[in-house]
């Protein structure tokens, strides 16, 4: 299987600190008197070591539960599904002046997407730090629970010189209160411009979790965006207020291949682009899927995955041409460039558009890529659309010039916009529909890969969660044209 998930790591340190200005200093009352030198020598090996413990978390859990998650500091958290555990191992941050445990008891039970929380509140819930980067998994009766604190590293770094700005070294006056119970995240500061609901103690249905997110995560996003845009800006320069969050998707999805070389992958996916309206007139910062120049029929296990790719775009709408800089967040990582010029134009009926992108890679070097695609739309209320895509790449790492030439018809019940009938639209502006999609892919002037599937989406909750459905056939030289047959489930979010 092919993970991303590690990927993000580097995109969150880059945005971890503007966040962090919105969550407010983690620091401890100071006691009204200072601890003598002698007893803060005595205190000085014994501190270290537990601030040394406090960097790391790693609990072994044994209980009832079934669950997975990731986390890229409290910003970019994602979590799903309940357990009732006891643990042994490195409790991870301590957050107050205690001996760290190395055991007790956890609980978790609920949904985390980009840092806002669905969870019910438990006793014994997790107590993550803020900058905490790590990942879980329990399956039935045994799980794991890993990660490293941003924010503890440094306390660390700073206790030699005779720091504590998390406040948690000894001596101390007095015991501090256990940490309270709660979700699995902790509660969010207030944000009176872009407000987000108030988490209830406890939800009663599925229902109830995706209702809470689907509402509260575009605002909890902007909010976020907003305090980045801000910490990048001189305050005289802040005039424009910080636009809707509209272009945000999260999908997994599981493409399973038989025959020749089977393969089984899971593709886990987001795509965020909001824009910083202040800061350098108006740039925008996008968080996307790094294989965006490889084709788009590309098989997951093919891709040229490179993690995720974050950075910044500025756009010129006049000229349709957009430019981007930033970086793909493999290890290690990887800076790019990339200018895309975009036309569209309309002949008769037919809708037609063009881009023209070339790209630079610190690794892979320079390249460009090609797509011309047109679509029509047809019948009496305009529920078919025929489209045809062709698209081609050529770089230093590439053998030759590779292609391929796509043709779908598709029969679209309901669209996310329906104001976009007529328009130009993709697979993920549809909620319910299907389309028959056959496609040739080639190198050069060889044709050596032939694909037709049916392509089902159906909306289960509202405008909220659809689940997609791909069954098809495909043909290959490289298994010298033996039939393969190959099936893409998942499920996206579409905010």
């Amino acid at each position: 299987m092919c993970f991303r998930v590690k990927s993000l790591l580097f995109c969150c340190l880059l945005m971890t600190s503007a966040f962090a200005e919105a969550e407010g200093p983690h620091v401890r009352p100071v006691a009204d008197s200072e601890p003598g030198w002698i007893s803060k020598m005595l205190w000085y090996v014994p501190n270290r070591v537990m601030d040394l413990m406090d960097v790391f978390r790693l609990r072994v859990k044994v209980g009832p539960g079934l669950g997975v998650g990731a986390r890229f500091t409290d910003a970019f958290s994602f979590y799903g599904g309940e357990q009732y555990t006891a643990y042994v191992g490195l409790p991870g941050p301590r957050q107050q002046a205690v001996f760290p445990g190395i055991a007790g008891y956890e609980q978790k039970k609920g949904l985390v997407i980009l840092g806002l929380d669905a969870s019910d509140d438990m006793p014994n819930p997790p107590h993550y730090e803020f900058s905490e980067i790590g990942a879980s998994a329990h399956l039935l009766f045994v799980g794991v629970d890993a990660g490293v604190s941003l924010v503890e590293f440094k306390d660390f770094v700073d206790g030699w010189f005779g720091l504590d700005a998390s406040g948690d070294d000894f001596p101390r006056r007095e015991k501090p209160p256990p940490l309270p119970g709660g979700g699995v995240l902790r509660p969010l500061p207030p944000d009176f411009l872009f407000p987000v609901e108030k988490k209830p103690e406890s939800f009663n249905r599925i229902h109830d979790r995706l209702d809470y997110l689907e509402k509260n995560v575009p605002p909890l996003l902007r909010g976020q965006m907003r305090n980045l845009d801000w910490s990048l800006t001189d305050p005289a320069m802040i005039v424009e207020e910080q636009p809707p969050v509209t272009n945000l998707r999260l999908s997994l999805f599981v493409e399973t291949i038989t025959g020749p070389d089977a393969t089984v992958s899971v593709d886990p996916d987001i795509k965020i682009r909001v824009e910083l309206p202040n800061f350098e007139n108006s740039l925008s910062v996008f968080i996307q899927s790094s294989y965006d120049e490889d084709l788009p029929g590309t098989d997951i296990d093919q891709r040229d995955d490179k993690g995720w790719s974050f950075g910044a775009r500025r756009q010129m709408e006049k000229w349709n041409i957009s430019t981007d800089v930033g970086i793909h967040t493999k290890w290690p990582p990887e800076l790019f460039a990339r200018t895309a010029w975009k036309p569209q134009w309309q002949i008769s009926d037919w809708n037609c558009g063009f881009e023209f992108r070339l790209f630079w890679e610190n690794e892979d070097g320079f390249g460009i890529y090609n797509q011309l695609q047109a679509f029509h739309w047809l019948g009496e209320q305009d529920r078919w659309i025929f489209r045809s895509l062709t698209a081609g790449k050529y770089s230093e790492s590439t053998k030759g010039y590779e292609w391929q030439q796509t043709g779908n018809m598709a029969y679209i019940f309901k669209l996310k916009d329906e104001k976009r009938r007529r328009g130009n639209v993709g697979v993920n502006d549809i909620l319910d529909g299907a389309s028959l999609n056959l496609t040739v892919f080639g190198s050069d002037e060889v044709m050596d890969k032939y694909r037709s599937t049916v392509t089902c989406r159906k909306s289960i909750y509202r405008d909220f969660v659809v689940i997609q459905f791909e069954p098809g056939l495909e043909w290959s030289d490289e298994h010298d044209w033996t039939t393969q047959y190959r099936l893409d489930a998942g499920m996206v979010l579409l905010f």
